[in-house]
């Protein structure tokens, strides 16, 4: 028992001293640092209002995927990537439809400028003869060194039925 004791260590001892003189991880690099902030999935109710100003409310699943990146020059930037899919009813018609919402938002905070970037997509689609729903924002701002907005972007679309 004392042998296999001495060999054991003896083992041991040879692969801390392996470790010793080889690097145990790559080398560092200039290539972007990612970070994963968040990945979940949770249920969510939400309501809006249809082209008729008829009430939907609905129930589904929301997707949050969060990421960070530091570049080579030290800059950050956040992405947010969320989709949410479910159904939900219309309060006085009571037509039902099928929820696909997706927003992407992106962050970055160099020195300067300081940008911001949101997608948003949202269906709600007819089921049994009740009218899609289309609607599409774009938001973006610029802000300089001074903390002053230079560019600024806030574009919304809804596409109701005709």
């Amino acid at each position: 028992m004392r042998h296999l004791c001495l060999v054991s260590l003896f083992v041991a001892a040879a692969l801390v001293a392996a470790c010793a003189d080889v690097p145990t991880q790559p080398p560092s690099s200039t290539a972007p640092d990612l970070a994963l902030l968040g990945n979940v999935r949770v249920p969510i109710a939400f309501s809006g209002v249809t082209c008729d100003s008829d009430l939907v409310e609905g129930t589904g699943i929301a997707h949050f995927h969060n990421t960070s990146t530091q570049d080579a020059t030290g800059d950050l930037h956040i992405t947010n990537h969320t989709t949410i899919t479910g159904s939900a009813v219309a309060q006085q018609s009571g037509a039902t439809y099928q929820v696909s919402f997706e927003d992407n938002l992106s962050l970055s905070f160099p020195e300067s400028p300081l940008t911001f970037t949101e997608v948003m997509h949202l269906d709600l689609i007819g089921q049994g003869g009740a009218p899609n729903l289309v609607a599409q924002t774009l938001a973006h701002f610029t802000v300089n060194a001074n903390g002053v907005l230079t560019a600024a972007i806030d574009k919304s679309v809804v596409h109701c039925p005709t």
